[in-house]
């Protein structure tokens, strides 16, 4: 159960992504980032009664302290996608924001099983791989180049590529987000989200309103950024429940899986090339989600 709730939260992660990527190229990012985040709370407090749940203090500040990095996150996570290649950006956020949680469940005593441990390796290195796989030029689909061939842009180092260096701070708020809703008992329901969700809106929209930027969604993209709040929101749902049944060294790494979901989106939707290395870590993924399944 465990690890099909994590999977539905990389699911839903990497679709929320994919339309906050799209959004933000029609409509001011910052005021994705808010609308979203305003949505995400108002379905958390709904869903509040229906779910349960004390309102203890270390589950609040827990909640809060996540949501402060994952406000940061999103943030960044965002832009990155819209300044940059998804199928680039994306895997980068999940390497970094796996590999946080990963070490510190390892760290603090946590114990996987041989076979689940190999199953860590490869999913650690399928989400490496697709962070350093450089995407298929666009001529390749236009103009008959060979497979495999690079813009001149990504020859470049990695880190001057356009939207990485957002991408890498992006993982290490969202791998601090990982941990901290780890840490809230079983009794809390879902008041670490309602309240991480909260404190990531007062953040991002007091920094809203003190760079002078717009929180209004233009009208033409307010549906995609109620979708992204709505999808984020469940995936936190989802994160927060499989940590509750799992080890979160396995949860986390099994939802950052999520730049997949953005990538094989990307493709069928954009028509973003994908490279043979970013086709087999998709593969190397699912073997590994499969050992640790098994383990």
């Amino acid at each position: 159960m465990a690890l099909a709730l994590a999977l539905a939260a990389a699911l839903s992660w990497g679709a929320s992504d994919f339309v906050a990527g799209r959004a933000e190229r029609a409509s001011p990012g910052m005021s994705v980032v808010v609308g979203s985040q305003l949505v995400g709370m108002l379905a958390a407090v709904a869903l509040l009664p229906l779910v349960g749940g004390e309102t203890t203090a270390g589950a609040l500040w827990a909640g809060a302290a996540g949501g402060i990095g994952s406000g940061v996150g999103v943030a960044l996570l965002y832009h990155a996608l819209a300044v940059g290649r998804m199928s680039v950006t994306a895997p980068i956020t999940g390497a970094v924001a796996a590999s946080i949680p990963v070490m510190f469940g390892l760290v603090t005593g946590e114990r996987p099983a041989p076979l689940a441990l190999i199953g860590v390796a490869l999913a650690l290195g399928a989400i490496v791989l697709l962070s350093a796989s450089p995407p298929a030029c666009d001529a390749e689909r236009t103009t008959g180049a060979p497979p495999g061939t690079v813009e001149p842009d990504q020859r470049r180092g990695l880190l001057a590529q356009p939207g990485v260096a957002a991408a890498l701070a992006s993982g290490v708020g969202f791998g601090a987000f990982f941990i901290l809703l780890g840490q809230t008992g079983d009794e809390a329901g879902l008041w670490p989200i309602a309240s991480a969700k909260l404190s990531s809106l007062v953040l991002l929209g007091s920094v809203a309103v003190a760079t002078g930027r717009t929180v209004s969604p233009a009208p033409g993209s307010r549906p995609s950024v109620a979708v992204v709040g709505l999808l984020d929101v469940a995936a936190n749902a989802l994160f927060l429940l499989a940590t509750r049944r799992g080890l979160l060294s396995l949860i986390a790494l099994v939802t950052s899986l999520y730049p997949a979901v953005t990538m094989l989106l990307a493709r069928a939707v954009l028509g973003e090339r994908l490279t043979r290395s970013q086709v087999l870590s998709v593969a190397v993924a699912g073997a590994g989600v499969a050992l640790i399944a098994l383990g």
